[in-house]
This record gives structure tokens, C-alpha cells and sequence, in this order.
């Protein structure tokens, strides 16, 4: 069974929210890192702000595959997003909640399926309820409505420069360890609060987590160790 036009749409909608939710971007680019005027100065011992997230934006560029998770917030809204799999969206497994609605996106070589998680988002989609729990394969469109998501354009919004980098204003530096693992933390005021990026500090540069008042809080792990997803089963896609 082919996806309805509306189908195919509303998960287009979904997706680019989410994308739209991260324009501001994560600091750091390829470029050489260069002292922004207020910044703090780094103390013995530290790296200097610019330069770890340099190293972070530069190690998510490069990335083979990651795990990407959190609430976002977009125009009033919140979302729960998940993607995973290989950056470039080749293997990839995706998963937006907003609105009431809730939509899982699959990707394995150049088949691409949605599964509506939910009987309110298969009636959005003009399917029937049976629909709900089952992979549809979707249709390859040159917008790239269903395809708009993948892990790359994802790390692309947080790590180019962007109007809102952290870097270009003081942003104080504190050593934090996860579950027995150093990190980074780079915490900057902003008018709502705090906003903060939590890199690993064991010399990979591993970017953990994004949040501020406005964006919301986004998870990064399994860098270069999310396992392919497999094709689904004849008995997991719906038969009309």
C-alpha cells in the first residue's frame, strides 16, 4: 500500500518542526578557532571554550552513526524526538511525537517506511485504523518530505555557526562527569535562563547534551556504534 498525499505531508510537516526546532545551531565549525570578544579565558588546565567546541563540532561532522534523543520545543509546542543510525541516512530509524500525533520513520538503503504509531496520527494520514503499528513504504519525493530527517541535516543545524553561538559571548567552562565519565559543561546566560553543552573530556570531543530555556534538551550518544537496522518483516508492513 502507497501512502495518501495528505500521508506523506503530514510527516513532512512533522519532521521539518523538528528540524526547524534546531536552527541556531551548536558552536564550532572546521575553521581555526579564533577568540571571541568577551569570552572567558580558560583556566590551566582547561581547553579554551572555542577549541572544545570546535572538537565537538568537528567529531559530530565526522561521525559514522549516532543516537539522537529529547524534548524540543517548537512555536508553543513540545516534541519528543528520536533518530538513529547512520549519519548520512542511509540505515536510519526516526521517531517524532508533537501534536497529538506520532509517526515512526525507516530507512534501510533506498526504501524508506512510516509506521503511524497511533490511531489519531492514521486518521491525520487518511489511513485506516489497521494501519496503526504497521510500516507503509513511502514514496521518494525530490522535496524529501518523509526523508527530511536524518541525523546529518540534524548535527548540520548544531554544529555550523549560527546567530546564537555560544562562543561569541562569555560563556563559563566546568568539569561534570555522567555515569563515571568526565565531561565539559558550557553554561551561558541567556534572557530565559541558561543554556548548556556538555561535551566528554576523555580527548574524543563527544558531544552529550544541547539545552537551553528556548530549544528545549537533546541527547547525543552511541557515536559510531548504532547497530543497522534491518529491512521489515513481510509480516510487519501492512497488506491492504
Amino acid at each position: 500500500m502507497k501512502f495518501h498525499r495528505s500521508g506523506t505531508a503530514l510527516v513532512g510537516v512533522l519532521l521539518c518542526c523538528s528540524l526547524s526546532a534546531c536552527v541556531g545551531g551548536l558552536p564550532g565549525s572546521s575553521e581555526e578557532p579564533k577568540e571571541p570578544a568577551g569570552a572567558t579565558s580558560s583556566a590551566p588546565g582547561q581547553p579554551a571554550v572555542d577549541a572544545l567546541l570546535t572538537q565537538a563540532g568537528n567529531a559530530a561532522r565526522s561521525a559514522s552513526s549516532v543516537r539522537i534523543s529529547g524534548e524540543l520545543s517548537h512555536e508553543g509546542e513540545q516534541m519528543r524526538l528520536e533518530v538513529a543510525g547512520m549519519v548520512d541516512g542511509t540505515n536510519r530509524k526516526s521517531s517524532v511525537k508533537q501534536k497529538g500525533q506520532w509517526v515512526e520513520v525507516l530507512t534501510v538503503g533506498k526504501k524508506t517506511w512510516v509506521k503511524p504509531l497511533d490511531q489519531a496520527t492514521a486518521t491525520a494520514m487518511g489511513l485506516p485504523v489497521v494501519v496503526v503499528g504497521k510500516y507503509l513504504e513511502a514514496p521518494t519525493t525530490k522535496s524529501g518530505e518523509v526523508e527530511a530527517m536524518d541525523a546529518r541535516k540534524l548535527l548540520e543545524h548544531f554544529t555550523s555557526p549560527g546567530p546564537e553561538q555560544i562562543s561569541k559571548a562569555a560563556a563559563t567552562l566546568t568539569q561534570g562527569n555522567e555515569q563515571g565519565r568526565s565531561t565539559w559543561v558550557v553554561t551561558q546566560k541567556v534572557p530565559d535562563g541558561e543554556a548548556k553543552i556538555v561535551v566528554s573530556a576523555d580527548g574524543k570531543g563527544e558531544l552529550l547534551h544541547v539545552s537551553s530555556p528556548a530549544l528545549g534538551t537533546l541527547s547525543f550518544s552511541s557515536w559510531n556504534a548504532v547497530p543497522a537496522f534491518p529491512a521489515p518483516t513481510a509480516g510487519q508492513i501492512y497488506q491492504k
